[in-house]
């Protein structure tokens, strides 16, 4: 969701405030603040970095 914040916030130069995940019966409001963008560009570098080669994840298979 907050990717979408930036895509929102690039593309139509507006800030975006908040967004709702709506399941079945639930609904989550996401509200858009810095340390949930800050997450988002550690994800993307990490990402980056394995297209590279230069990361690899441990991985924590659930279940096992």
């Amino acid at each position: 969701l907050v990717a979408y914040f930036l895509i929102i916030e690039d593309v139509y130069q507006k800030r975006v405030k908040r967004g709702r995940i709506v399941y079945r019966n639930t609904m989550f409001e996401v509200y858009n603040r810095r340390h949930l963008r800050k997450e988002l560009f550690n994800i993307l570098k990490q990402m980056e970095k394995m297209q590279e080669g230069d990361y690899y994840p441990e991985v924590n298979p659930s279940f096992a």
